[in-house]
C-alpha cells in the first residue's frame, strides 16, 4: 500500500472517502483560479506529460479536463511530508534527482486512452508528493473510469506517495451535475495548488494547435500497427497511447517532437466532415462531455483542424525547442521549428473541404474502419 494520507496507508478505492482528502478538496476549490500574470507555466495539453527540475521557478498546471486527469508528481529529497519522517531520525534521503542536483517534479494529463503506467516513470524517488483533479462524475462513468484505472496503478508503485489533493469523481461534481474545476495548477516554490488554468488561452504554451492536432498522425499509426500509437505496448496499458514527452528537464526548455506533414486521407476526410459540423454536433462528436466544456474548446478543435488541412508533404517527426524569456516562450537559438510547424491556421474554406473531401473519400469509403477508436 503506497498511497499516503497524514502519513498513513489508504487503500485507492477508499481515498476519495477519507476525511482528509475531502477536506483538501473542499479547500482546494477555494483557492484563486488564475495564475499570476508573467510567472513561466509548464503546461500539458491532453495526453502530454512534462518533467522538470523540482527547484523551477515556475508553475506546472494542465487543464480542460472534466473526464480527464490533471495530475502532478513531485518527488524530491527535501519535500518528504512531515509524516514520512516522523519517528525516524536520521532517516536517508530520498535519491531522486535531476542532473541539476535538484528532485523532479511532472505535470500530466491523462485521458481514456492514455497509459498510466510510466506516470511515475523516471523520478526515480522512493517518496513523492501527489496532486489529482478532474475526472468528475459523468453520467457515461468515464471519470469514474480513468480515476479508478490512475489510482490502481498508483497503488500498486514501490513509491510512497503523499496525496495532497484527490478532486475527482463527487469531490470534484456540483450539485447540477457539471465538474466543480477543470484545471489544476501547483506553485514549485510553496506547492501550492489552484484549481487554475492559464488565462487567456494563449499562455498555454507554444506551438498549441500542432500539438492539439498530433491525435491525427496518432490514429494512422495504431491502426497500421495493430498496436499502439508507436506500435508498441505496455506490459498492463496493452494498446493504450504513451504520454507525449513535453520538457526538456536538464535544458528547462520545451521540447515538443511534434508530427507534421500531410495527414492520412481518411483522416482528412475525418476532419473536414467535422469542421462542416455546427459547433454543438462537433461537442457531441468530439467531447466526451459536450455540456461542460470550456468556452475555448470548439474554437481549438476547429483551429486545430484547420491546422491539419493545412499541411503538406510528407509525415515527418520534427524537435521544437523553446526557451523562457520574462513573460514568454520563444524558440530556442534558432526559430526555423516554430515557423515549420505553424502556430497559427487560418480557417479553411468550403472549396478547400470539397477539395479535400474528394481526394480522401474513396480511400475512407475502402478502408472505413482504419480511423483510431479515439477519433469515434
Amino acid at each position: 500500500m503506497v498511497l499516503l494520507v497524514g502519513g498513513q496507508p489508504v487503500a485507492a478505492a477508499a481515498l476519495l472517502s477519507h476525511p482528509e482528502v475531502q477536506a483538501a478538496a473542499e479547500m482546494f476549490l477555494q483557492q484563486p483560479a488564475d495564475i499570476p500574470l508573467g510567472d513561466k507555466i509548464i503546461y500539458a495539453c491532453q495526453g502530454e506529460e512534462a518533467t522538470c527540475a523540482a527547484d523551477e521557478a515556475a508553475w506546472l498546471s494542465s487543464s480542460d479536463a472534466t473526464t480527464c486527469i490533471n495530475a502532478i508528481v513531485v518527488a524530491a529529497p527535501d519535500l518528504a511530508s512531515s509524516a514520512d519522517t516522523a519517528g525516524a531520525p536520521g532517516a536517508a534521503k530520498d535519491s531522486c534527482t535531476s542532473a541539476a542536483g535538484s528532485g523532479l517534479a511532472r505535470v500530466m494529463h491523462h485521458d481514456e486512452g492514455t497509459g498510466v503506467d510510466a506516470t511515475l516513470a523516471g523520478l526515480s524517488c522512493s517518496t513523492a508528493r501527489l496532486w489529482l483533479a478532474g475526472g468528475y462524475d459523468d453520467a457515461g462513468g468515464m471519470g469514474r473510469a480513468v480515476t479508478t484505472r490512475l489510482l490502481r496503478c498508483l497503488e500498486r508503485r514501490a513509491a510512497r506517495l503523499h496525496v495532497e489533493l484527490a478532486c475527482l469523481g463527487a469531490l470534484n461534481t456540483a450539485p447540477d451535475g457539471s465538474p466543480c474545476t477543470t484545471a489544476l495548477a501547483v506553485d514549485l516554490h510553496s506547492l501550492r495548488a489552484r484549481p487554475a488554468a492559464p488565462h487567456p488561452p494563449e499562455r498555454r504554451g507554444p506551438l498549441l494547435l500542432a500539438r492539439m492536432a498530433q491525435w491525427a498522425y496518432a490514429a494512422a499509426r495504431s491502426s497500421s500497427s495493430g498496436g499502439g500509437p508507436d506500435g508498441g505496448e505496455q506490459a498492463e496499458d496493452g494498446e493504450r497511447r504513451p504520454l507525449r514527452r513535453a520538457y526538456d528537464a536538464a535544458a528547462r526548455q520545451m521540447e515538443l517532437e511534434l508530427w507534421q506533414g500531410r495527414p492520412a486521407p481518411d483522416v482528412l476526410w475525418y476532419v473536414g466532415r467535422m469542421l462542416q459540423l455546427p459547433d454543438d454536433q462537433l461537442l457531441q462528436r468530439w467531447s466526451t462531455s459536450p455540456a461542460h466544456e470550456p468556452p475555448h474548446f470548439v474554437a481549438d478543435m476547429r483551429a486545430a483542424c484547420n491546422w491539419l488541412l493545412q499541411q503538406i508533404g510528407p509525415e515527418q517527426l520534427v524537435t521544437h525547442r523553446f526557451a523562457w524569456t520574462p513573460g514568454s516562450w520563444l524558440p530556442a537559438a534558432e526559430g526555423k521549428s516554430a515557423a515549420a510547424a505553424g502556430q497559427d491556421a487560418q480557417p479553411a474554406h468550403s472549396a478547400q473541404l470539397e477539395e479535400v473531401q474528394q481526394a480522401a473519400g474513396q480511400a475512407a469509403a475502402a478502408s472505413p474502419g482504419r480511423l483510431c477508436r479515439c477519433l469515434l
